[in-house]
């Protein structure tokens, strides 16, 4: 009897440990490789030491976004092969989801408070979005720990398995080394040698992605204090548009924009094309955001002028000179036109 009833108990031990290891094992196979906040995947991949495989995806209502899960990334063979070198990441733009960032007066306590869980993520993800210049979908990027574009990889309907994708990646293998190892000198140098190994980051980062780059580069005046690289003027330069875009589209404060290029011409760091430069934008600003002020406008691309009256962009300065003025006589005469008109009506 006492053998029997041992029997069992190992038997129903054992019994027991099978369970927990298919548990176990069903877990691991269902276990999600994919981040879906770009912060956390980012301080993963410095901790890890890996690159992050991000992609932009609209599943529910792209094809190519459904078949590029499909095909490849939902695979065992993705699992295997690719995600363990990388940390995978994906940013879903959901139409479903996002439309439940409307609520009416019919909608629960619960609905509008994830309506405005899901209104801050969206706002966050668009974010992202327009900072990575992503313009179609599936779109796909390598990035560093930082968050630096060391190569965007292109999909196409001929894309249709790991293998197609593999072949992608190492067809720009070389460029990502030379990028990868322009991003790992600058995170172990210092001083002037971190200004050069920035400057040459900057420079072999595609310009659509380099203002991905600013919170680094605005660094460069600080590290370089007395300009031994001569680089600096180039990024107080760089940083000063940055500062002047930023004042545009989140302020709307042109003026603002205006003077902050304005002042860039006070550093005597800054060349005298570089301030020729910094005033002809200061000035394009104003006409692009449909400003009527003409004579600050003239203002500021006579005073670029004269920085370097005989450059390559003088002439251009000149002829847009001449166009401001020609545009100020004619809104002049219309509005003459109009007020003639105006007068005459009250009269009659």
């Amino acid at each position: 009897m006492k053998k029997n009833m041992l029997h069992r108990s190992a038997t129903a031990a054992f019994i027991a440990v099978l369970a927990l290891t298919a548990v176990a094992l069903s877990s691991c196979a269902k276990k999600n490789i994919w981040s879906t906040d770009l912060a956390k995947a980012m301080t993963i991949a410095e901790k890890k030491g890996r690159n992050i495989f991000l992609v932009f995806s609209g599943e529910d209502w792209n094809d190519q976004s459904k078949a590029l899960k499909t095909d490849i990334l939902n695979t065992k063979d993705f699992k295997k092969e690719i995600a363990p070198k990388y940390v995978p990441t994906i940013i879903e733009f959901s139409q479903s989801e996002y439309a439940k960032t409307v609520t009416d007066e019919n909608s629960t306590d619960e609905q509008k408070k994830e309506a405005e869980r899901l209104t801050a993520l969206y706002a966050e993800k668009q974010k992202i979005l327009q900072e990575y210049y992503v313009d179609s979908f599936p779109a796909i990027y390598i990035l560093s720990s930082e968050g630096y574009v060391i190569s965007t990889i292109p999909y196409t309907d001929a894309m249709t398995s790991v293998k197609d994708l593999s072949a992608e990646l190492e067809s720009r293998r070389e460029l990502m080394d030379a990028v990868s190892e322009d991003i790992a000198l600058v995170n172990k140098s210092e001083g002037t040698e971190k200004v050069k190994a920035l400057d040459e980051l900057y420079e072999n980062t595609d310009k659509k992605y380099r203002a991905i780059l600013n919170p680094a580069v605005s660094e460069i005046p600080s590290l370089d204090p007395a300009n031994e690289t001569g680089l600096v003027g180039k990024y107080e330069l760089i940083n000063g548009y940055a500062d002047a875009v930023e004042k545009i589209v989140r302020d709307n404060d042109v003026s603002g924009a205006v003077s902050v290029l304005k002042k860039l011409c006070d550093s005597p760091r800054i060349t005298d094309d570089q301030k020729q430069e910094a005033l002809y934008t200061a000035a394009f600003m104003l006409a692009r955001t449909g400003s009527q002020d003409y004579d600050t406008m003239t203002e500021l691309l006579q005073k670029a002028f004269e920085y370097l009256p005989k450059s390559d962009m003088a002439q251009e300065i000149a002829s847009t000179m001449d166009s401001i003025q020609r545009m100020k006589e004619t809104v002049m005469k219309m509005q003459e036109a109009a007020s003639a008109g105006n007068d005459g009506a009250v009269l009659n």
